[in-house]
């Protein structure tokens, strides 16, 4: 029931109504009700109806008392009604009996209770129909009234409820009080004026009276055939006219009616309705679903012709609305197709037929197609697997190959599972049932991509192994790839199948789980870690191993980027650390069967588990790190204290002496915590001041700090930069929360009377308020420079939300809290009308002139507008409506201000003003259009439909500027996912509108009609899934050519006419009105055809094929391109060689001089279009009887020998290699070869159409082998310039081994000889010979050629095509040593130069596939300086902190370093590639202890790294403490991040590498004179303590100085020069590891 207001009711007697007091009067009812006690029994039953009458009464009802109630009165014999019905039906009677609209929905209410399955309370309410009649007959008459005198929408939506509750009681009590209910026909008249109402009724309610209307009296009688002729006349209202339908069929006992006719025009004529309509749709797939339902029980008297006519419309439809954009219309159609199938199977002559017909049609349909999978499921009820696999083998493949898409996953894998649990029920031989299904599920685990290995192990396994433990063990023995074991370990532990996971015969070994942690693939990695953290016994204790493992994966994957990553590792580790406190719980309860040394053991093991997770999570939150690291690290520890503490530190486990939470945290790990207080995200900074609130480690101990501290929130509060108010806001959340005992001291408090410390806070912040209020009252302009106000609202919102409100009983409190919020109140109001008061909002939104200005105040205006629509205020309610009444009266009068609105800024704010207005409109019913936005779609489509392009003004001829606006704003509204649904049913004449805007001459109108003809198009079809778009679209951006004529019928007419139109002349086609076919061809070529054509004759799609052919004559080029592509939608794959043979034949019969170039052009590209499909779908083509090869040939020459354009020819060669591919023909041979030779010989200009001549005459020559053109083809692609064209096409062959010797020694000249004026020429040109390199040439020329021009080039790609280039052909040269050497050393110069400079992804990566393949010239194990460079290189590249740099690292390592950690069965994360790359790398270093090259080397390698992660490039910046570069959270676009966050864990560890290598090389080498640097980073390192000293001391929180700090006081250690370094001033828990 809707929700209401508590109402006051009629006195009822007291009784025991409290939960527990009912519950035992329920169980007393059985005895009392067996006993003989007449006055127990009547008592009782009173007692009963007064529980039942206060349960209606409630707001909300009480459902629990009533079912009680109804449980009460089952005990009761109803031989024994008799005895108590009266009394009871005398208190029922004074409760209907009370007045007033207040009481009516308790009257519903009850009535529904009394005839629900309760049959005593439907004697009662026999007893008393007379009073139940007038009460029902009354309240009816006032909720019909009240619906039609309100406007409110939130108030109609309730009366509605109301109603649609009250008919379902009319429904049914009408057949049992026709006398009484029907009496004065006041309810006939209501059923009447509802069916007749043309916008008010919903759906819903229609659907009920028709029910209602049916069961009247004078209805009741008549037939059903009388019953249609009535229908018709009662009402000219579609929606109610089909509800009759649906209330007729409901309503009539189908079984008894024997009439066929009847079933066929009763399915006609509700077939007749069909619209795209989406409000008819529900009402038809309702009435047709209840149709299918009544069919089951009357199909044996049924004609066996009608009846199969019936079963094929009734399916039909069900295909055809399986993907009907409202889900009650799917649902329905699935019932229909369930219905229809189930009385096919049960008729002997229409089975088979039914079944094969289904068959055969799923095997054509692709997976995408709705309902594919519920016709499997119904298919599967009455035909065995066995069956279906002989009809479509690969039915257990597509499933497999359908769990590539996660939309499909679902699906798919429940039929896969079906047919797999039922299949293995039919065969007897379980290996022949392994092959067939798990098989094929190993297989693609073993070699599939990620994201279908994701899906199936998600999916499919967990199905299969839910039932059927014993198939892990069968997976297992199929496969031996360690990635499947790992995933089917992960899922049998998920299902409680892999218990005792390190016992002494594991299902997988640790070792396989150590190396699945440091994996390159993501989701290995966190299988593993499920495998270690998820277990169903969460009290089985963890051993050391699995501590081992998970602290493993937590260091090397702890800064991962991925969000979904992060997540998952949070929701594994949850269920980790519950298992770490119930299993140590579970084991001091059992003291592990009373050995208290075991129990001591395992208490040490878990609790220096816990102590290094919360300090290494701590160690991870210095600012300068990643946002990832920082992220998983903060929340950690919030989901560690919170899982294992509850009210601070007060735990069972500290009670227990097991731990204690605040012991384990160290004090540097303390101050990490505090000073993520100032963290630029707000989700950090909340975790760790909930983890600071909880467990008191704020680390603020002398009074001096804490008076700091809030003086340095005061100037945050002040501060006029939103990220510093953020953070002050959460500061002083902190301080309010912790004991401060000078707090009073510290704003001047009276420190006599005792105040909460939120009170003072807020008490002293308002008076800051209320000065710099002051302030902006004199000058609004200065205070903003120094009082802006909004910091000191931010603090005060801030303490607002920590207020206990129960915490305060002093009245004397309550009434200084009632003061603070009056001022506060009055303050705040104040402000509002100092900053400026915003009035008339509406029009200022409006006249916004560009869309950008009116986003700004958009999400504002949202809000105000929805909670206007949900008000219950009338006024307030009516506001939207009279706004939205006068935008749509603004743009028909044209009242808009045309300089207010521009044209070319899509209308300025107008859009988006009604866009925002509407967003929130209430909808009547689920799928149903609101009513203001179908009247504004109405008003903007008839402007487009009647006004004329242009208007006069002053003797002017302007553009229309209402009908651009128009465009403009019902373009938006197609555009908005928010009014998908309102926007549906205009779509076709959307459409239509945008079509005919092509033909406008006002360049304007022709824009706006293109923009939005592309967004129906997107949102009919969907945002295109591919890359190229148009040129080769996804399935998922398609549908059948049925599916869409059937969602919008009235296109096939308007596209037919308009093609006829627009094609029948050739004066026609060449006028301005043939751009509209562009439109149309744009839509046809995203349809493709469908099994299911041929079943309603009214949409042939045979009709439009001659108008689309007719398209090749445009003088357009895109139209000719697009007839091709549309020609496709309309032909099957079996009629592709009658179409090539029939356009062959009028090509060949027309004579050369009257074929215009456009016409022939135009008829080769659809010929080749054709081609180009049936090479995708493997058909074959065949000339017919009529039609030979050779004949072709003779009759069409001139197309090469007498025609000069090149176009033409390029797709006349074209046509003739699609005939290659399929026929084997020497003369075509020959033929191609003649005509080749004449183009190479003749072209000597550039001409359009050259490239394309250029693509074609090189696949030609290199399909036919013809090795003699090649000179030719180089020259002729020198005089037409076409050399770009030429090389992408050999980068898309594959067979040139008969070419590439001179192909090498071409693109080898063009290398050296080229400018680089064309940089993708010179890529490409890389690339190519880089495909056809000869590994015994000499490329030592080319090398140094290269290497010249790599200093020339600007664009990246150009740059790493040089670099691969090279990485090729530096092993090839062979010269003297000292050419070598000098080649060697300018490739390092090449290399160190964009190392050291502007760095770049593509190039990085590029450079580490040179330092991999070319090792064994830049590396010389002989030459201490070669090594040194190489090292260098490969070291500064590791520290790349770019994604795909760092995945090229651990791809190309591995080439580079022998190691079996890195070639393992799972890759290597960049954590473990870093610490073998540093191991090889100091022990080759090692080697030459005596030189000072790699001490050198790491030292410059040292200070590269500090210099990136300083504060500026300047030193002197460090200084500036008040320099704050800190992003938003919320509001700001976190700009600053990427500067800030330079040195992450891994960045980090790097430098600890760095530093190790230095430690061991300096400890085997003799002294070596590094006393510069040593005296320069000791003098930076005094510069920086001072001023974290400072910052500490005046909690000024510095970027980037924590890590860089650590790391040179660690040089200075290991170079033992700590001497002179301060590190008495720095906070003990900085430097008490030191």
């Amino acid at each position: 029931m809707p929700s209401r207001s508590k109402k006051t009711l009629s006195p009822i007697p007291l009784i025991p109504n409290d939960e527990q007091n009912v519950t035992d009067l329920i169980r007393q009812s059985q005895s009392v009700f067996s006993s003989s006690n007449q006055n127990d029994i009547q008592a009782l039953c009173e007692q009963l109806i007064d529980i039942l009458i206060i349960s209606s009464s409630t707001d909300p009802p009480n459902t629990s008392l009533r079912k009680c109630v109804v449980k009460g009165f089952s005990h009761l014999q109803e031989n024994q009604y008799g005895n108590v019905v009266n009394q009871c039906t005398k208190r029922l009677e004074v409760f209907f009996k009370r007045q007033g609209k207040q009481h009516r929905i308790e009257y519903i209410s009850m009535l529904n209770y009394l005839i629900e399955n309760f049959p005593f309370g439907l004697v009662c309410v026999f007893n008393i129909k007379d009073t139940i009649s007038n009460q029902l007959i009354s309240i009816g008459e006032e909720i019909w009234s009240d619906i039609q005198l309100t406007n409110v929408p939130h108030h109609r939506f309730n009366l509605f409820q109301q109603l649609q509750y009250y008919l379902k009681v009319v429904v049914f009590l009408l057949p049992k009080f026709h006398d009484e209910l029907e009496n004065d026909g006041i309810i006939s008249r209501i059923i009447h004026e509802m069916l007749n109402d043309e916008n008010t009724v919903t759906l819903e309610i229609r659907l009920t009276c028709s029910l209602v209307w049916h069961l009247l009296k004078e209805n009741e009688q008549l037939s059903p055939d009388e019953k249609v002729d009535k229908m018709k006349r009662v009402t000219c209202v579609t929606m109610s006219r089909l509800a009759l339908y649906f209330g007729l069929i409901k309503t009539t006992i189908i079984n008894q009616y024997l009439d066929t006719n009847f079933f066929v025009r009763l399915l006609e004529e509700v077939l007749a309705f069909k619209t795209r309509d989406a409000t008819i749709m529900v009402g038809i797939s309702k009435a047709l679903e209840t149709y299918s339902e009544a069919l089951n029980s009357s199909w044996h008297n049924l004609h066996i012709t009608s009846l199969e006519n019936i079963i094929d419309k009734l399916l039909a439809f069900a295909w055809d609305h399986f993907s009907f954009n409202v889900e009650t219309v799917r649902h329905c159609s699935a019932n229909i197709y369930s219905n229809t199938f189930k009385i096919s199977m049960n008729h002997n002559d229409l089975r088979q037929s039914i079944i094969d017909s289904q068959l055969t049609l799923l095997k054509q349909l692709p997976w995408q197609k709705d309902g594919c999978s519920l016709a499997y499921h119904t298919l599967l009820e009455y035909v065995s697997v066995s069956d279906i696999l002989k009809w479509n083998l690969k039915l257990a493949e597509s499933c497999l190959m359908a769990m590539n898409d996660r939309g499909l996953a679902s699906e798919a894998s429940y039929l896969y599972c079906v047919l797999c649990q039922k299949h293995r029920e039919e065969v007897k031989s379980k290996e022949i049932w392994k092959q067939t299904w798990l098989k094929p599920v190993v297989d693609a685990l073993d070699t599939s991509t990620p994201l279908h290995r994701s899906l199936i192990a998600e999916y499919i396994l967990p199905k299969i192994l839910k039932g059927h433990p014993e198939y892990l063990q069968d997976l297992k023995e199929i496969t031996i790839n360690p990635r499947t074991l790992t995933v089917c370990t992960r899922i049998g532990r998920t299902l409680g199948l892999c218990s005792n996971l390190f016992s002494s015969c594991p299902f997988i070994e640790h070792d396989l789980i150590r190396q699945g942690i440091t994996s390159d693939d993501e989701q290995i990695c966190l299988d593993c870690l499920f495998i270690l953290c998820e277990n169903p016994k969460t009290t089985e204790y963890l051993s050391q191993i699995e501590f081992d493992l998970i602290k493993y994966f937590l260091q090397m994957n702890v800064d991962n980027g991925s969000t979904s990553f992060r997540n998952q590792v949070l929701s594994l580790l949850k269920k980790h650390f519950i298992r770490v406190k119930d299993s140590w719980l579970f084991c001091a309860r059992q003291k592990l069967k009373k050995n208290d040394q075991d129990f001591d053991d395992l208490t040490e093991r878990y609790r220096n588990y816990l102590n290094w997770l919360i300090n290494w999570s701590c160690s991870n939150l210095y600012l300068e790190g990643s946002y990832s690291q920082r992220h998983l690290s903060i929340l950690i520890l919030h989901w560690l204290i919170h899982l294992h503490g509850n009210q601070g530190v007060e735990t069972i486990c500290h009670k227990l002496n097991l731990y204690v939470l605040t012991e384990l945290i160290e004090k540097k790990s303390m101050e990490n915590l505090f000073n993520c207080l100032w963290d630029t995200y707000e989700d950090i900074r909340e975790c760790s001041l909930e983890i600071i609130i909880k467990m008191n480690v704020t680390n603020i101990n002398d009074d001096l700090r804490i008076r700091t501290l809030f003086d340095r929130i005061l100037q945050l509060l002040s501060s006029t930069q939103p990220p510093e108010t953020a953070s002050g806001a959460t500061l002083v959340q902190c301080i309010a929360q912790i004991n401060i005992t000078n707090l009073p001291e510290l704003i001047n408090c009276d420190i006599k009377q005792e105040y909460d410390q939120i009170y003072l806070l807020i008490n002293h912040i308002t008076k800051r308020l209320d000065n710099e209020t002051q302030h902006a009252k004199i000058n609004l302009l200065q205070a903003a420079k120094n009082g802006p106000m909004y910091g000191c609202l931010s603090g005060i919102n801030a303490l607002l939300t920590i207020i206990y409100h129960d915490k305060y009983e002093n009245q004397k409190q309550i009434n200084e809290w009632r003061t603070v919020f009056d001022h506060l109140i009055k303050i705040c109001l104040e402000i509002a009308s100092i900053t400026g008061p915003i009035y008339a909002v509406g029009k200022q939104l409006l006249q916004s002139r560009h869309c950008g200005a009116y986003e700004l105040a958009y999400t504002g205006f949202l809000i105000i507008c929805e909670q206007l629509w949900s008000s219950t205020c009338d006024e307030l309610c009516n506001l939207p409506i009279t706004w939205i009444e006068n935008g749509i009266k603004m743009v028909q009068e044209n009242s808009l201000d045309k300089n207010k609105l521009c044209l070319t800024r899509r209308s300025g704010g107008l859009p988006f003003y009604l866009q925002s207005i509407l967003t929130d409109e209430p909808i009547k019913q689920r799928g149903q259009q609101r009513t203001y936005v179908a009247k504004l779609m109405e008003t903007l489509l008839n402007i487009i439909q009647n006004d004329p392009d242009t208007i006069q003004i002053d003797g002017q001829v302007l553009e229309n500027s209402r009908k651009i606006h128009a465009y403009n704003t019902v373009r938006s509204f197609y555009r908005n996912q928010r009014f998908a649904n309102d926007v549906f049913p205009y779509i076709e004449r959307g459409l239509h509108l945008s079509i005919t805007g092509f033909t406008s001459s006002i360049w304007m109108i022709r824009n706006s009609a293109t923009l939005l003809l592309s967004t129906i198009v997107q949102r009919i079809f969907g945002p295109s899934k591919t890359k190229d778009g148009e040129e080769n679209l996804s399935k998922k951006n398609s549908m059948t050519s049925r599916e869409f004529f059937n969602k919008y019928p009235s296109l096939f007419h308007l596209f037919y006419q308009q093609l006829q139109q627009t094609t029948s002349t050739r004066s026609s086609i060449e006028s301005l009105s043939s751009s509209c076919l562009f439109a149309i061809l744009l839509i046809l070529r995203r349809l493709y055809p469908s099994p299911l054509d041929g079943i309603d004759c009214s949409l042939t799609l045979d009709k439009l094929l001659p108008f689309v052919i007719k398209c090749e004559e445009s003088p357009l080029l895109r139209i000719r391109e697009h007839s091709s592509k549309a020609l496709l939608a309309l032909i099957h794959h079996d009629q592709y060689s009658t179409i090539i043979n029939q356009q062959i034949s009028q090509l060949m019969k027309q004579p050369k001089d009257k074929i215009r170039q456009n016409t022939l052009h135009g008829r080769l590209l659809q010929i080749n279009a054709i081609f180009e499909s049936m090479k995708k779908n493997h058909l074959q083509f065949t000339f017919n009887s009529s039609l030979n090869l050779q004949d072709m040939l003779s009759s069409l020459e001139w197309c090469i020998y007498q025609n000069n354009c090149s176009l033409t020819q390029y797709c006349y060669l074209e046509l003739l290699y699609n005939i290659h591919c399929q026929i084997a023909s020497n003369d075509l041979t020959n033929s191609i070869i003649h005509y080749m030779s004449n183009i190479l010989k003749t072209a000597d200009k550039v001409t359009i159409g050259s490239d394309d001549l250029t693509r074609i005459l090189t696949r030609l020559i290199i399909r036919l082998e013809y090795v003699d053109a090649q000179f030719k083809l180089f020259m002729f692609v020198e005089q037409t310039r076409t050399e770009l064209s030429f090389v992408e096409t050999l980068l898309s062959e594959n067979n040139l081994s008969l070419f590439e010797n001179n192909l090498r020694q071409w693109v080898t000249d063009l290398l050296l000889t080229m400018d680089l004026f064309n940089e993708q020429l010179y890529t490409k040109a890389c690339e190519l010979l880089l495909k056809i390199i000869d590994k015994t040439h000499n490329y030592e020329r080319l090398t140094r050629r290269i290497v010249e021009l790599i200093e020339k080039l600007r664009r990246p790609m150009s740059l790493a095509a040089s670099f691969c280039l090279i990485s090729e052909l530096l092993p090839l040269c062979s010269s003297s040593k000292n050419n070598d050497d000098d080649l060697i050393k300018l490739v390092y110069d090449r290399m160190n130069d964009f190392v050291n400079g502007e760095s770049n992804d593509e190039c990085a990566c590029a450079i580490l596939n040179l330092l991999s393949k070319a090792r064994s010239c830049l590396y010389n194990s002989c030459n201490a300086e070669r090594k040194c460079q190489y090292w260098g290189l490969i070291l500064k590249l590791s520290s790349f902190p770019s994604d795909a740099v760092r995945e090229t690292f651990i791809k190309v390592i591995p080439l580079i370093i022998d190691d079996q950690r890195l070639s393992g069965v799972f890759g290597a994360n960049c954590y473990l590639t870093q610490n073998v790359l540093f191991e090889y790398f100091t022990c080759d270093a090692l080697l030459y202890s005596t030189s000072d090259l790699f001490v050198n080397l790491v030292l410059n390698l040292f200070i590269d790294l500090l210099r990136e992660i300083n504060s500026s490039d300047e030193g002197e910046e460090e200084i500036r403490l008040d320099r704050r570069l800190w992003p938003s959270s919320e509001g700001y676009n976190n700009v600053f991040v990427t500067q800030n966050e330079s040195c992450d864990h891994y960045c980090a560890c790097y430098g600890k590498h760095l530093l190790s290598a230095l430690e061991k090389i300096l400890g085997k080498s003799s002294k070596v004179n590094i006393d510069k640097t040593i005296a320069m980073i000791r003098d930076q390192c005094n510069r920086l303590i001072d001023i974290q000293t400072e910052a500490y001391n005046r909690f000024l929180i510095r970027q980037r100085s924590t890590v860089r700090l650590n790391l040179m006081i660690e040089f200075l250690r290991i170079t033992y020069s700590l001497q002179g370094i301060q590190l008495e001033k720095l906070p003990q828990q900085w430097t008490s590891h030191y």
